[in-house]
């Protein structure tokens, strides 16, 4: 994931339903699991790491929700939906860099 900052990049977020779909279809078949920009804290609030505004999710609903525990702060999207994990564990990730208009 520091590989996106050293791109000046950051960590996806995902802003609506076409995005989410279009990365799902795209990379969640190959890679299976993949990180996003997104955290939790440990009463399950979510925010966009590169500040976005959180307008969008898409979690998984087959997974019951229960209190977060305090390691599983990152999130990753799959084909059946989000869901929060320990950010030690590794996945793919997907990076974005803000368009420069000069």
């Amino acid at each position: 994931m520091a590989r996106c900052h050293q791109d000046q990049g950051y960590l996806v977020a995902i802003n609506h339903a076409e995005e989410n779909s279009f990365l799902t279809e795209t990379f969640g078949s190959i890679f299976g699991e993949i990180y996003i920009g997104a955290q939790q804290d440990e009463n399950e609030k979510s925010w966009w790491l590169n500040e976005d505004p959180w307008q969008f999710e898409s979690w998984d609903r087959s997974i019951i929700k229960e209190p977060n525990n305090s390691w599983e702060k990152c999130v990753v999207m799959a084909m059946s939906g989000w869901r929060d994990v320990g950010c030690r564990r590794a996945f793919p990730f997907i990076c974005e860099k803000p368009l420069n208009v000069d």
